[in-house]
Order: C-alpha cells, then sequence, then structure tokens
C-alpha cells in the first residue's frame, strides 16, 4: 500500500515545473509514512511513498526496475496470489519476500496478459523504457484510486486529486458531475471527476501513452459478467462452495509481514469475516468498532456479543460524538478531494486513527456481500421486479413485515422499479427540484433487463465505488491499508452464477449465506435483520454544530454552491423542518459538503 505522483513529458520539464515537482513532494506522504522514493529519467518523474507491509526490507522500496531494466513500476495496492504466481510462474531466483517484484517480473514476461492473473487491489504505473511507453492501470473493481490529466505537453499522474492540482492542473469544477452527485447522489462516475480535466482510470482498465498521441488507447481487461456461468448444483452444494470461495479470498487477504485487525459491526458480514480470519491469525484477531454512545445509533451490543461466543478476541471503540465528527470535517473535506457519502465517513477517520495508535497497519473490513448476495432491500425487490422469482399473492406484505415497513412503502418501491434510487428505509435521498443545473443523463447508465444484471450493476456501482473511495482515503489518511476480502472477483463470479431463489427467501436476502455460516456465527447474528440505518446524520444535520453550519452557509453560500442550488428555496426547507429530522437528510448534507469542497479547492 503507498501512494505515488508521475509526469511524463517527451520534451523533459522546465525548471518552473520542476521547482512544483520539489514543492509537491510531501503531499502525498500520509499515504506511504515509511520510506520515500524517486525515479528520474528525464523525460519521465516518479514519487513513491511507501507503506510497508510485505518484504519490510528496503529492497522492496519503489520505483522498481525489471532485471532487464526495460520496465519501471510503480505499485499500490497488494498482489494476494503472489506466491502461488512466483511459485508456478518464475524462477528461484526470485528472492524477495514481497509482491511486487512478483507483479513486475509477470508483466515483463506476459505483458498486460498477466492482469488476468493477478488476484489482488492494485493501481500501477508501468513505464516501458525500450517503447517509451506509459501504462496506467487499476484493478478489476477499483479498491485503489488513480488519476491522470493532460497539463500542456505533459501527462499527469496520481494517487489522489490533490497531487495533480499541486502540479499545476487547474482547479476548475465540472458541473455536469456536480449536477450528477445533487440528482442522483452519485460521487463516482466513470472517468469524471468532480474536476474538469482531472480524469478517474476506471476499475478493470488499463491506459497507454504513446509518443506523440493526442489521448491514450484504453482497454477494459475485466468485466465481471463477460465469461458468467450459471451454478447447477444444489443449495446445499453451493453452501458449501459459498464458504470455500470466501475462506480462500479471506486466507489471501490475512498475507502480511505485519499484524492485522478487523472492522466489526456485529452484523453477519463483519462477523464471518472475523470469524474466517481467525482460521489465519496467528495471535488472537483484534477487532475495532464505531460505536455512537447513548444514541439508539450504537452497536455495541451487537459488538460486545461477539466477545462472548470467544472471551480471547478483545474489542476497541471508537466513540463519536457530533463535536468530535464537526472538528474532522475540514480534514476530511481535503482528504477525501472530492464530496463524499455523508457524516459516518467522519467517524472513520476517528476509527483509523485509533487502529494506528494501537500499532495496527492493516485493517479487513467486510464491505461487498450485501451487493453480491441480495442484501439490501432493493435487491429483495429486484428479484420480484425481474420476475427472476414469481410474485406471489402477500410477498409484498412478507417483505415489509420482514424490513419493518409499511405494506405501502414496499408496493411503490416494487412499483417504481428501476425509475428512482431509494434508501435501505424507502425513502429518496435527493432533492432535484432545488438543483439549478441541467439534468445530463449518464453516459454509464445501464438498463436492468435481469436480476443478474441489477446485482451485477449494484455491486460495480457509484455507491460501492463511492464507499471504497471514501474508506481508502479515510484509512490512509492514518497510514492504514484496508484491505476488503469480499470484494474479490473470484467472490463476486460465484456469487453472481447463483439462482435468485437461493438468495432471496422469506422476504429477506443473503439467505444462501445466512444458511451457509450456522457453523461459523452464531445463529443469532446470521439470522437477524438487516439494521436499516447506522448513525445519526438525520440528528446531526438538524440540531448541533452541522445544523448550525449548514444554515450559516445557505445564509452565505460559496459561488459555486449558488449556482448548482436554488439557495433560497434551500433555507426556507431547513427552516421549515423546525429543528426535526427530514425523512432523508442527504440533501442538507450535499449543501454543506459541496460548499465547503467549493472553498477548499476551487480559486
Amino acid at each position: 500500500m503507498c501512494g505515488f505522483q508521475g509526469a511524463w513529458c517527451e520534451s523533459g520539464f522546465d525548471h518552473g515545473f520542476r521547482e512544483r515537482w520539489h514543492k509537491s513532494r510531501n503531499v502525498l506522504s500520509h499515504r506511504g509514512p515509511d520510506g520515500t522514493g524517486d525515479l528520474d529519467e528525464g523525460t519521465l518523474l516518479l514519487l513513491f511513498h511507501r507503506l510497508a507491509i510485505l518484504d519490510l526490507s528496503d529492497r522492496a522500496n519503489q520505483p522498481m526496475r525489471s532485471r532487464d531494466g526495460r520496465l519501471v513500476i510503480a505499485w499500490n495496492g497488494e498482489l494476494y496470489n503472489y506466491l502461488e504466481l512466483r511459485r508456478d510462474y518464475l524462477d528461484d531466483s526470485f528472492r524477495m519476500a514481497g509482491d511486487t517484484e512478483v507483479a513486475l517480473a509477470m508483466l515483463s514476461r506476459f505483458g498486460l496478459t498477466a492482469l488476468a492473473m493477478f488476484r489482488g487491489m492494485f493501481a500501477f504505473a508501468l513505464w516501458d523504457m525500450r517503447d517509451q511507453v506509459l501504462t496506467l492501470g487499476r484493478d478489476r473493481f477499483g479498491v485503489k484510486p488513480l488519476y491522470w490529466s493532460r497539463r500542456g505537453n505533459s501527462i499527469l499522474f496520481a494517487s489522489e486529486i490533490k497531487s495533480l492540482l499541486e502540479l499545476g492542473v487547474p482547479s476548475t469544477p465540472n458541473l455536469q458531475m456536480i449536477g450528477k452527485y445533487l440528482l442522483s447522489g452519485r460521487t463516482e462516475e466513470g472517468t469524471a471527476t468532480f474536476f474538469d480535466g482531472v480524469n478517474r482510470v476506471e476499475s478493470g482498465v488499463y491506459l497507454q501513452f504513446r509518443g506523440g498521441s493526442s489521448a491514450p488507447t484504453s482497454t477494459r481487461w475485466y468485466e465481471l459478467l463477460r465469461s458468467h456461468e450459471s451454478f447447477e448444483g444444489s443449495r446445499e452444494e453451493a453452501s458449501s462452495e459459498l464458504v470455500r470461495v470466501l475462506t480462500e479470498s479471506c486466507e489471501l487477504h490475512t498475507r502480511s509481514d505485519v499484524g492485522f485487525a478487523v472492522n466489526v459491526s456485529g452484523g453477519v458480514d463483519s462477523s464471518l469475516l472475523l470469524s474466517l480470519s481467525e482460521k489465519f491469525a496467528s495471535s488472537g484477531v483484534r477487532m475495532f468498532s464505531v460505536d455512537y454512545p447513548g444514541t439508539r445509533y450504537s452497536e455495541r451490543t451487537y459488538v460486545d456479543s461477539l466477545l462472548i461466543d470467544n472471551p480471547s478476541r478483545t474489542v476497541s471503540y471508537s466513540e463519536c460524538d457530533q463535536n468530535s465528527m464537526f472538528a474532522m470535517l475540514d480534514d476530511a473535506v481535503w482528504s477525501q478531494d472530492e464530496p463524499f457519502g455523508g457524516i459516518p465517513t467522519l467517524a472513520w477517520y476517528s476509527h483509523f486513527e485509533r487502529v494506528r495508535a494501537q500499532g495496527f497497519k492493516v485493517v479487513l473490513d467486510g464491505s461487498g456481500l450485501d451487493d453480491l448476495l441480495a442484501g439490501y432491500l432493493k435487491h429483495v425487490i429486484a428479484a420480484y421486479a425481474t420476475s427472476a422469482i414469481r410474485l406471489e399473492s402477500g410477498t409484498l406484505s412478507e417483505i415489509a413485515d420482514a424490513w419493518g415497513l409499511r405494506l405501502e412503502t414496499v408496493s411503490e418501491m416494487y412499483h417504481t422499479f428501476g425509475k428512482e434510487e431509494r434508501a435501505i428505509d424507502g425513502t429518496t435521498g435527493v432533492m432535484p427540484e432545488l438543483c439549478r443545473i441541467p439534468s445530463i443523463s449518464s453516459e454509464h447508465a445501464t438498463e436492468t433487463h435481469s436480476f443478474l444484471e441489477h446485482l451485477a450493476n449494484s455491486f460495480g456501482s457509484s455507491k460501492l465505488y463511492g464507499a471504497l473511495r471514501f474508506k481508502d482515503r479515510a484509512s490512509m489518511w492514518r497510514g492504514i491499508e484496508l484491505r476488503v476480502p469480499f470484494v474479490d472477483h473470484k467472490v463476486a463470479e460465484f456469487c453472481l452464477s447463483l439462482p435468485a431463489e437461493y438468495l432471496v427467501k422469506d422476504g429477506q436476502g443473503k439467505s444462501l449465506l445466512r444458511g451457509a455460516v450456522g457453523n461459523l456465527i452464531p445463529a443469532r447474528l446470521a439470522f437477524a435483520a438487516k439494521r436499516s440505518v447506522q448513525s445519526p446524520q438525520r440528528e446531526f444535520m438538524t440540531v448541533g454544530p452541522f445544523a448550525d453550519a449548514l444554515f450559516e452557509t445557505l445564509e452565505n453560500p460559496s459561488e459555486l454552491l449558488s449556482e448548482a442550488i436554488d439557495v433560497p428555496r434551500a433555507l426556507n426547507y431547513v427552516a421549515s423542518l423546525q429543528h426535526q429530522p427530514p425523512p432523508n437528510s442527504n440533501p442538507l448534507w450535499q449543501w454543506l459538503n459541496l460548499d465547503r469542497w467549493a472553498r477548499r479547492f476551487l480559486k
């Protein structure tokens, strides 16, 4: 895990740019506090900040050259199956104990087709000195970040956008992306970012820049449904295979030369992750959890129950109140580079600070399974709306009972499926009538024809990719590597091979998982209802420092916010709440977040 930045210019760099480069050296130092490496090839500059996780010796420092000297790589992330690749494809002369040497050797031997053999999370820059070709690539699901921009005759690239801005890329807002954010809640959209002229390298894609080319060639090296095969076995066989695939991924994700901890909430996914990771730990696994003490959002009771099951476990809580979270707002806005998903993201900053203070550099997180195994209400609705499972009389009532919702809410979600996005509690998280930026259709919107496509689109959606970005920035702000064992292509491909009736049953999702993990976690956790609201954002946005800041923002908005929303109507709406939480607080957060972002980044 690390951060890197680079620049390529065929004619070389003038004195002014080299001064900018020197001044930008510490912008990404939080991503790699364990060491810094440089490369200056005249026309190519690379700067690498290392967080040492595998092979802690200096010989694993980067940028790293191939043995023949032709290739140079900057590699951010982990290649989890590096031991198997070294055993099967490389000779015994490879002595490093880490993964970067293996990744580079595989790319040197097989070219970019080697990516299909990689199992991991990564973003990389690969420089071919002989052919003068620069390649920028990302892992299948975009767990690790990478951005690029063209500045004059130079190609600039970095793990975070702030590096590009320090290197001279203008901080001009992308109004189309801002409009999509306000109209749909999207924070990630294809190659677009919130900065005009700053591009995201998409997940499962690599770009190649060649001399004299006005634009890079883009190659999609991975598509989730490209080689889809339906699972034909029984439910019992599916359960057994699901546990095997999840266990295998967890084993790979626990490979580390430093200790690891686990994020837990007391839900089925994090409890399963804890149980599986304990199989591969050399000693007891430390648990970390976010807690909102004294509120109905506290999950301490659920997390404490994990201690009953195994007295050797220990847990550390990050207790978050409104004042401490508000104090993190400005740092988070800077850290995230772009608007982000809400107040819960702020809790991760104090959470990862506690993790680092207790000596851990690697944390496992259970994100991903809800979208792969139909864990959300929208997936349950989709199973019937796409006719993957026949809708019987009383089915919608069964779903409403299972989720603790009114039948009218579930019925409306069923009949509007595919037309609008709803939150897990059935509410709508945007107020498009207040947006002043014209509606622009999504370039990457995918029409859903089947339940399989629905799950695949949801897994590869703005929501998951946004969550990965939020946690990457929060964890790396504290020098922590966050690993997501369930965001793995072997796991994803198997889950999406399963028939809908294995996933949805009795009004609930993740049916197969709940039945499969009986030997791994207690039944009270495996069959617990999905908890729909996990943070006090609604309350925070209506009373206290966040609400006060929002009111001040709407009374004295930034130029961008005035251009983006109808500020007088927004102010009237906030006043009409009379300090009572709205059905959905996301629009309030959007206005505050967008204004803070504009004041910090736009010049």
